[in-house]
């Protein structure tokens, strides 16, 4: 079946809500954090997506997202996927001999 996190679910009815499209509750809140590429170490490493595709599927995700979060600490921080993504570019894969000699 389908599955909806309780977190996209609760947004979901604020924005709704904002748009008078549903009863305001008080007890509502958004979670804006549904709104973004979110990266956890545990359960959506950066590492699942090749390599080869990361920078171009992170721009076409960026495109429709409002940025991205990363799980640290048990809290959400905002960071540029695409910035990471190129650091890690730039070094060599695993295994790979640097032929020109230098790093």
């Amino acid at each position: 079946g389908v599955h909806q996190e309780a977190a996209g679910a609760r947004h979901m009815q604020w924005l709704l809500t904002q748009q008078g499209r549903l009863k305001p509750k008080p007890s509502l809140r958004p979670a804006p954090e549904v709104m973004r590429l979110r990266f956890d170490s545990t359960r959506s490493p950066l590492d699942t997506i090749p390599r080869d595709l990361r920078g171009r599927l992170f721009k076409i995700y960026l495109h429709h997202a409002e940025g991205a979060l990363k799980r640290e600490g048990g809290h959400w921080r905002g960071f540029d996927p695409l910035e990471e993504e190129a650091g890690i570019s730039a070094q060599p894969a695993p295994g790979h001999k640097n032929v020109s000699g230098s790093r």
